[in-house]
């Protein structure tokens, strides 16, 4: 998981999509923030989350 990579949760209790703007380690061992887009966050927001908890649907090739 890269910086630029649109992700969703593996979980399909959501159907926000992400994209990760940061990678490092954060407040409770999360790994990479991401500012999401969709309905669970009410518009937009940017959170810290586990990377094992999401899902890549689109690399950004610019940065491989």
């Amino acid at each position: 998981m890269q910086i630029g990579d649109l992700v969703k949760f593996k979980s399909s209790a959501y159907s926000s999509i992400g994209l990760v703007i940061e990678t490092g380690v954060y407040v409770g061992n999360t790994d990479v923030k991401i500012c999401w887009f969709g309905t669970k966050f009410d518009g937009r927001g940017i959170y810290n989350e586990y990377s094992k908890t999401l899902e890549v649907i689109s690399e950004n090739n610019e940065n491989r």
